[in-house]
């Protein structure tokens, strides 16, 4: 058997499943260097005859790691020519831009790179934006979302497909990934930062996760069973809440609105959803949205006129 093969097979009934890939699609890939960026990278590579892809690799350079960020621009650009692919580099300074936003450097960061993949698929006609989530991923931002408050949405965990972004490899782990860059001796930098202790994600990838596994090897593809289970679940949560955000919200183009008393008479669950859905609407993200927002909301429905919730992305919830 050819090393690699599993992981690549795996990751063509995935993409097959999921209907993420049509022959001919061109395709924007998301190349830090890291391991899972590269691992994406080199799948793609060896589907694209088959799949009759077009590849165009985009590095983006966080202006953060003087030296080190250098060291993974070069190696992600040479990777990309020695396979033919053209790689486009965007810098942003993301310290800057998270005091500009009034967000973490983490989220700055994420945004600059959607921003990136974007304007590049923009550029180039691409149908779709590929980036390298895998099971991990999946667990750690689960357990995220459940740390600081989420709903039904938020469990589901990291979609297959949304919009114009694919994630062939979320039925991969960090195992998987590892051993097929070993096996095809493809090398990969290390970015330190995943290494600071600060960071919310790092604690759960070194810390938390780590303890699950102690209490079951296979914690973090259960978490993703989760996920896969809620979601079907949530076809149906998805409809409803859909049907009833059309007949109640209303949009004065500079904020959105719902009468109080239909606020108060929904169901908990559904009337959660539907806040969280406004704040999405406004805001474009939930990341640092936590459950006592959503209940503060709620709770202005039965207060007096004048009462506010000030929510993070400088976003006001006034009763009026």
């Amino acid at each position: 058997m050819k090393w690699g093969i599993p992981v690549i097979s795996k990751i063509k009934e995935y993409i097959k499943d999921k209907n993420l890939l049509k022959y001919g699609d061109s395709i924007v890939v998301g190349l830090s260097g890291g391991a899972d960026s590269v691992c994406l990278f080199r799948v793609l590579v060896s589907l694209r005859e088959e799949y009759g892809l077009s590849l165009y690799a985009v590095h983006v350079n966080h202006g953060i790691r003087d030296g080190e960020a250098e060291h993974d621009e070069y190696f992600s650009k040479m990777l990309a020519k020695k396979y033919g692919v053209c790689c486009t580099v965007y810098a942003y300074d993301v310290p800057m831009l998270s005091s500009e936003w009034k967000m973490t450097e983490e989220e700055a960061g994420r945004r600059a790179r959607y921003e990136a993949f974007e304007t590049e698929r923009n550029v180039r006609g691409a149908v779709c934006i590929a980036v390298a989530h895998h099971k991990n991923d999946q667990a750690e931002t689960i357990l995220f979302r459940m740390c600081r408050g989420t709903g039904i949405r938020g469990m589901m965990g990291i979609p297959a497909k949304r919009d114009n972004i694919i994630r062939p490899m979320l039925c991969v782990d960090r195992s998987d990934i590892e051993a097929y860059l070993k096996n095809i001796g493809q090398e990969y930098v290390t970015d330190s930062t995943n290494e600071i202790p600060e960071y919310d994600r790092n604690r759960l990838r070194k810390c938390v996760i780590p303890e699950l596994e102690k209490i079951n090897p296979s914690a973090v593809s259960h978490i993703c069973g989760m996920a896969d289970k809620l979601s079907q679940i949530y076809e149906w949560y998805d409809i409803e809440c859909g049907r009833l955000y059309g007949e109640f919200v209303t949009d004065d183009g500079n904020s959105l609105k719902i009468r109080a008393g239909v606020l108060a008479g929904l169901n908990c669950a559904l009337a959660s959803e539907i806040i969280r859905r406004m704040i999405r609407a406004l805001s474009m993200s939930l990341k640092d949205i936590e459950n006592g927002h959503i209940e503060g909301i709620r709770a202005l429905a039965d207060m007096q006129s004048g009462k506010r919730v000030n929510l993070p992305y400088s976003i006001v919830a006034e009763r009026e």
